[in-house]
């Protein structure tokens, strides 16, 4: 991510590559579940998966995947129980707020497109060997692998109304910018922002380190994979009906070519090193 003289940390081994079939024929059942963002791109998703019987008394396996960079599939596991189970433990998550919080709610449901999507992007980790230590090897080997992505739910959502914030606005809401977060990657960002001029740069300081050195991180990254995380992030705003965060991260991808998309990446991402470092210190630095 970083110059070559500048540590960063050390990538997890990938697993071995899964040979899938195109179509895994996985359908869901019941709601599909986002929880809050996490730092280090985590986005957390919940569904099930249809087994025998029907109604509330059809047997279901409920899954819970978590993506995570730089690894892609960090967590998958999965539980079975009955449709009406999970129909009444859905609800109820989405009725809970998390501790300590009086706004997020454990979960928030999400267009059930994202199953598609979701289990496309299980498929591709698996296909790839990129899945971290807490993977169901034998859950992962039922997800297929299609040749094309479905499209993702956020594009359709309607934000012509909203407002497109700037990441220092963004920041209002903490949950907004938590998945930039990576415990890796923020010592070097660190001392390039500080040697760069630190809080100075909000006042249009001196020097292209930092530009420079975020550039190698979104490419470090990936730009499709950022392509995903700004999506997801932007589903997650929808389903919370924070629609000026939704336009906002929609805004970023919205390119068709992926150098543009890249430069908007850069921007985006160098404006949240200046403000996330410039913020006053109190306690550890989260966003």
């Amino acid at each position: 991510m970083a110059k070559k003289s500048k540590k960063r940390g050390k990538r997890p081994a990938a697993r071995a590559p899964v040979r899938l079939s195109r179509s895994s024929g996985l359908q869901p059942v019941g709601p599909v579940l986002m929880a809050p963002p996490l730092e280090d791109a985590g986005r957390r998703f919940t569904f099930a998966l249809a087994g025998k019987g029907s109604g509330a008394a059809q047997r279901v396996t409920v899954v819970e995947t978590i993506f995570k960079w730089p690894m892609g599939l960090w967590r998958l596991k999965s539980s079975p129980t009955l449709a009406g189970e999970y129909v009444k433990w859905a609800k109820q998550m989405c009725q809970t707020l998390q501790p300590g919080s009086a706004r997020l709610y454990e979960r928030v449901l999400v267009p059930r497109g994202m199953f598609a999507r979701k289990t496309w992007e299980i498929g591709q980790a698996v296909a790839l060997g990129k899945m971290g230590d807490q993977v169901d090897a034998t859950l992962a080997q039922r997800f297929g692998r299609p040749p094309v992505a479905p499209p993702h739910p956020a594009r359709k959502l309607d934000v012509a109304s909203a407002a497109s914030l700037t990441v220092a606005e963004l920041g209002g809401l903490p949950e907004r910018l938590i998945a930039f977060y990576q415990k890796d990657s923020m010592p070097v960002l660190e001392q390039v922002w500080g040697e760069s001029g630190g809080s100075r740069l909000i006042k249009g300081g001196a020097g292209d380190a930092l530009p420079r050195v975020v550039r190698e991180w979104v490419q470090d990254w990936g730009v499709e994979a950022l392509d995903e995380v700004f999506l997801d992030l932007a589903t997650y705003c929808g389903a919370s009906n924070d629609l000026d965060g939704a336009r906002s991260f929609l805004h970023v991808v919205s390119a068709e070519t992926q150098n543009e998309r890249e430069d908007a990446m850069v921007d985006f991402l160098v404006d949240w090193v200046r403000t996330h470092f410039s913020r006053p210190r109190k306690g550890p630095r989260l966003l």
